[in-house]
């Protein structure tokens, strides 16, 4: 493992931790990470580990680029904040009186959603089902605000948390429909500039030409893209390329992503110094935003429990426990990278840590869970606990085991169970299907064999599994362990009249139950 050390370190951080952080990367074969520690108004730690592609010998740094995926969140509530500071919004507005076009299934839910409901995801969208259209489709994000009238909560509003993408990109069309500034210039204006993070950028398109970029979630990359050989643009240097696992659990260079319908979600990409200074904004607030509009941010506003472990939501932010104090706290995944950000407000202490490794790798989880905690009890002054230690004994016995984890996606879920052979010949399956929301699904038959095509350079092969069911098995590396089930409806002889789509429990551990339902063109 090559480490630089950067940074002057702070009380308390002893190079048990270092060590710790340095043995966790290597037994999870993780490339690269890079943290940073912020107490009060100071950035008194930030260093990288590792390297920031594999075959290469680029040392992460401190100002390293990553994806921040779902960080990008608390970047856009920390705009929709400034601007109620203004007096151009106020929390409880209805979000359809900034943005007219705005709807949902339910017409009184979409005359009432306010921007309070969004930032505390508690309106009830199906976390999966309102993902769907701009994952597998390359729409623009009008369209794709236009889709969501076809969603209705699957859960009660304003009575449960269930986590939405969706809705936050309809919180940048707001933004944008208030100021008349896209979502990018004013991530750009108000938080970028008046913070100085001049190494953040706002999307991958920043960074990488448009034509070396993957479109969509899913999409399929140029070739050089999977090559490796994607080549920055002018003037861009010292930027952490997205990696994860194959389908045989190596690990291997991820392409770069086109996620601009997706921008207000997922699409920040900063540095471990430039977060640093995040932080201290958060902590400090002085003139980025003013001390009552932080408190709010940092109060619990929906107290059912978004996760496991997790105890309430603020305006954009996780609460948890730690250890008996309270921590604000946001991660964020997309392909290629993973991050998390924790701030405490009680203590002034804040603490980031990137990894350039994808999120639906099972084992980035429990590693950032593992760099994160070890930051934020050194930075209390607490030693590593026990379970921080068991957990890098796990890490280092059970790489093979977490292996296996990533690549048993690429399984059959039958098991032992007889297996049935599709009712139809398999020419009666093809055709198209539509779905109101998520857009067309084309089947075709070749070489005694199914394929889909979502949208697009998204497809891939329909494996058989039982009966009418088929697994989509998607022929791009980087989307491997994402399952979806696909199962027709041959009730209608002599050909499938309609196909039900199903999430099964994905890499990450979310899963949904979910049905899309699409019906023959």
């Amino acid at each position: 493992m090559i480490t630089r050390r950067i940074g002057v370190p702070f009380l308390g951080f002893t190079d048990v931790v270092d060590t710790h952080i340095e043995q966790a990367l290597e037994h999870c074969l993780t490339p690269g990470a890079a943290v940073s520690v912020a107490m009060g108004d100071e950035i008194v730690f930030a260093r990288g580990y590792g390297v920031s592609e594999i075959g290469r010998g680029h040392l992460v740094d401190e100002q390293t680029v990553f994806g921040l995926g779902s960080i990008s969140k608390t970047f856009t509530a920390a705009i929709v904040a400034r601007f109620v500071d203004r007096g151009l919004i106020n929390w409880d507005d209805n979000v359809v009186d900034h943005l007219p076009s705005f709807r949902l299934a339910d017409p009184w839910i979409s005359a009432n959603v306010t921007v309070r409901d969004i930032l505390t995801h508690r309106v009830g969208l199906d976390e999966w089902e309102n993902n769907f259209p701009w994952m597998f489709g390359g729409l623009t994000r009008k369209e794709f605000v236009a889709r969501l009238r076809h969603l209705g909560p699957r859960e009660r509003f304003r009575d449960c948390c269930s986590y939405s993408n969706a809705l936050f990109n309809v919180l940048g069309e707001m933004l944008e429909a208030v100021t008349g500034n896209s979502w990018e210039e004013l991530v750009g204006e108000e938080v970028f500039a008046p913070l100085k993070m001049t190494r953040s950028i706002s999307g991958h398109d920043k960074l990488v030409p448009l034509a070396n970029l993957a479109p969509y979630w899913g999409g399929r990359a140029p070739y050089r893209a999977l090559r490796g050989e994607l080549g920055l643009l002018p003037g861009i240097a010292n930027v952490a390329t997205p990696h994860g696992p194959d389908r045989s659990g190596n690990q291997v260079i991820y392409p770069w992503h086109h996620q601009q319908v997706t921008a207000a979600a997922t699409n920040v990409a900063s540095t471990a110094h430039d977060m640093g200074l995040y932080m201290i904004a958060h902590l400090r607030g002085a003139t980025f935003l003013k001390p009552h509009t932080l408190r709010e941010m940092f109060k619990p506003q929906n107290l059912h429990a978004p996760r496991e472990g997790m105890q309430a939501m603020g305006l954009g932010w996780f609460i948890c426990d730690r250890k008996g104090t309270s921590v604000l706290t946001h991660g964020g995944g997309q392909v290629g990278y993973t991050s998390l950000t924790s701030i405490v407000p009680s203590q002034n202490i804040g603490v980031t840590v990137l990894l350039n490794d994808d999120f639906a790798s099972r084992k980035t989880k429990p590693l950032l869970s593992l760099i994160s905690s070890a930051l934020v009890d050194a930075a209390l002054g607490l030693p590593p606990d026990a379970s921080e230690r068991a957990l890098i004994q796990t890490l280092a016995n059970g790489r093979s085991a977490m292996v296996e984890k990533d690549v048993i996606g690429e399984t059959s879920q039958i098991g032992e169970r007889r297996v049935v052979e599709p009712e139809l010949p398999l020419d009666r399956y093809a055709g198209s299907y539509t779905h109101s929301a998520n857009g067309r699904l084309d089947v075709v038959v070749s070489e005694n064999k199914l394929f889909f095509e979502f949208a697009p350079l998204i497809a891939g092969e329909l494996v058989h599994e039982n009966g009418e069911r088929f697994r989509l098995r998607f022929d791009t590396e980087h989307f491997h362990n994402h399952n979806l089930i696909l199962r027709f409806c041959t009730e209608m002889k002599p050909q499938a009249d309609s196909l039900t789509l199903t999430g099964l429990p994905t890499a990450n551990g979310y899963q949904s139950a979910t049905k899309w339902i699409y019906s023959r063109s």
